[in-house]
C-alpha cells in the first residue's frame, strides 16, 4: 500500500481470486449395496428355481416311464447274442420278452392271456405305425417247430420286429384313445 510520503507508483494489477479455492472437495456417495435386492428379483429367482425343480421332476418321470423300453432292448440284445441257446430257444425267449414288455406297458389290458391271432393283433394295434412282417403270425405260432435253417431267418425277422415294437409301441393311454376313436368310426 502506498503511503503519503512515498511517490505514487504504478497501480499494481490485482489478481483475481482463485475461483476453485472456494469450492468444497467432492464427496463420493456411499457404495451401493447389493442387498437387500428388490422384490421383483426375489420373485424371478423363485420362478427360476420352481422351473428348474419342475423340469427336473418331469425329466426324471419321463425317464422312469420309458425305462422298461431300455431294459427290454438290453434283454433283447442279450437274448440274440446268447451263443449257448439254439434258434428255437431264441424264438421262444424273444416272444416271452415281447410279452413281458407288453405286460409292463399295458398292465390292465389282459395281455398275459393273448396268444395266436389275438397276440399278433394286439402287437399290430399297439404299434400301428410299425409295419408287421407277413411271416410274424407263423413265426409266433409255429416258429418253434420249423427247421433249423428256417429258424435262423425267423430269429432275425422276430428280433428286428421286437426291437422296433419295443421302441415304437404306444403308451396305454394313447392306445385306449386310439381304440375308442377307431370303434367310433365303425
Amino acid at each position: 500500500m502506498p503511503t503519503l510520503n512515498s511517490p505514487p507508483s504504478a497501480p499494481q494489477p490485482q489478481t483475481p481470486p482463485d475461483p476453485l479455492a472456494g469450492l468444497r472437495d467432492i464427496h463420493t456417495p456411499a457404495e451401493i449395496s447389493g442387498l437387500p435386492i428388490a422384490p421383483g428379483w426375489w420373485i424371478l429367482a423363485a420362478l427360476c428355481l420352481a422351473t428348474l425343480i419342475l423340469g427336473g421332476y418331469w425329466l426324471h418321470r419321463c425317464r422312469q416311464q420309458n425305462r422298461y423300453r431300455k431294459e427290454g432292448l438290453y434283454l433283447l440284445q442279450q437274448t440274440v447274442e446268447d451263443t449257448d441257446s439254439d434258434d428255437s430257444k431264441r424264438l421262444q425267449n424273444i416272444n416271452s420278452l415281447l410279452k413281458r414288455v407288453a405286460l409292463v406297458a399295458y398292465p390292465n389290458s389282459g395281455v398275459a392271456s393273448f396268444h395266436g391271432d389275438s397276440w399278433t393283433h394286439f402287437l399290430q394295434r399297439s404299434a400301428p405305425d410299425l409295419q408287421q412282417p407277413p411271416e410274424l403270425p407263423e413265426i409266433l405260432s409255429t416258429g418253434l417247430y420249423a427247421s433249423p435253417s428256417q429258424q435262423t431267418k425267423q430269429v432275425q425277422i422276430l428280433e428286428a420286429y421286437a426291437s422296433n415294437w419295443i421302441k415304437q409301441h404306444l403308451k396305454e393311454s394313447k392306445l385306449s384313445v386310439q381304440t375308442e376313436t377307431s370303434h367310433a368310426a365303425i
